[in-house]
């Protein structure tokens, strides 16, 4: 990050897309945290309260978070998410 214009995000970007780092936690990503708040139905962002939620996830967190990337890139964001559907 000595580079003028490479930030914490970018080097996340690059580790987990470009380096396939098994271990990156993209909290900081706008997109990530969008499917959070869906996944968990929270609006507490924050730094803290991702690390503390996501914490089960090591030592795999970049899985995860492509799932995340994954359902933003199907669309199923735009659905209410039930983990247990019930039957009608």
């Amino acid at each position: 990050m000595r580079l003028h214009g490479i930030g914490p995000w970018t080097a996340k970007m690059y580790l987990l897309f470009a380096l396939d780092r098994p271990d990156v936690l993209p909290y900081e990503d706008v997109a990530f945290l969008q499917v959070y708040r869906w996944a968990y139905k929270t609006d507490d962002c924050s730094k803290e309260a991702v690390c503390k939620k996501c914490k089960k996830w090591k030592p795999y967190s970049s899985v995860d978070a492509r799932f995340f990337y994954a359902a933003l890139d199907m669309g199923l964001t735009k659905e209410e998410f039930h983990l247990f559907k019930q039957k009608p």
